[in-house]
């Protein structure tokens, strides 16, 4: 029986594999940025966070290419999290690290928690039926079946704040699972290799472009200096004019850099020099420089 993750006719397996191909996409290129216990656990995230959406419920909602929550039904974050192997997983790691997967499951899309109480543990019951029909040989994992609530590592209504010591670790789960998540239903790569060419752009494209101007143009002192100790973490500055943004390039090289500015109209500024200036122009930008703006 095939279990519909998306109105659209993908299923819950075939969604899930492609969170799987995007998660070993990010850890391919950012190898050093999760310990190995964190890599576990997010991969878990990733095949276990849409189980829930195999309740009737949605099925019967999905498969109408309905959009707007049933009576009483239980968002299926909330459901996912009861198919998690609690005892299983807790031979490989700690309470603490159970609660912030738990969480990160449970609370990777913000939807309304309240007044749930009274249906939780009854559509928890009814997973079970549906749980039994599904191919969870297909994403190679065995979960708990009949499904649990177990209050130890997540509770309903409570959420996550910094006091926990946990906490930045939920945060860290919850943010890359969102990540992977939105470029698997958007069915775009979560990532790009940092390819090798800004350095050569730099001077291939913006310098020519400023000796088209001024032919005399050159590389400033803190230009120089940047590029010289990109391995170091710097605080730089300076006056506007001095060439602060293109010194910053040089120190990003070939690795990969964020530009957070309070302004979109400073944003994009940036946005469209890189793009016009900097970008190879026989090359798709897009593989090079995007931006996102937070309102």
């Amino acid at each position: 029986m095939d279990f519909l993750a998306k109105s659209d006719g993908e299923t819950i397996i075939q969604h899930t594999l492609n969170l799987k191909k995007q998660f070993e996409k990010l850890r391919k290129y950012y190898p050093n940025s999760l310990k190995k216990e964190e890599a576990e656990l997010l991969l878990l995230a990733c095949l276990y966070h849409d189980l829930g959406k195999m309740n009737k419920k949605f099925q019967d909602k999905v498969s109408k290419n309905r959009h707007i929550m049933e009576d009483h039904e239980i968002p299926h974050a909330l459901l996912s999290v009861c198919l998690l192997p609690i005892d299983r997983l807790s031979e490989s790691f700690s309470k603490d690290e159970l609660i912030a997967l738990s969480y990160a499951i449970a609370y990777h899309h913000e939807r309304n928690f309240e007044n749930l109480e009274n249906y939780y543990p009854q559509e928890v019951e009814l997973l079970e039926e549906q749980a039994l029909k599904f191919n969870f040989k297909g994403l190679d994992i065995k979960p708990v079946i009949p499904p649990e609530i177990r209050k130890r590592y997540f509770k309903l209504g409570y959420r996550p704040n910094t006091s926990k010591t946990w906490y930045p670790l939920y945060v860290k789960i919850k943010g890359l699972l969102n990540r992977i998540d939105y470029a698997a239903s958007g069915h775009y790569e979560v990532e790009e290799p940092a390819g090798p060419f800004l350095k050569e752009s730099l001077n291939n494209n913006l310098m020519v472009n400023w000796k088209e101007h001024d032919p005399n143009a050159k590389w400033n002192a803190v230009q120089k200096w940047m590029e010289k100790n990109s391995v170091e973490n710097v605080v730089v500055v300076a006056q506007t004019g001095i060439g602060k943004t293109e010194a910053s390039l040089k120190w990003i090289g070939e690795d990969k850099g964020f530009y957070t500015l309070p302004l979109k109209a400073a944003i994009n500024g940036i946005f469209q020099r890189i793009k016009r200036d900097i970008v190879p122009k026989n090359a798709d930008y897009r593989s090079h420089v995007g931006y996102y703006i937070l309102i």
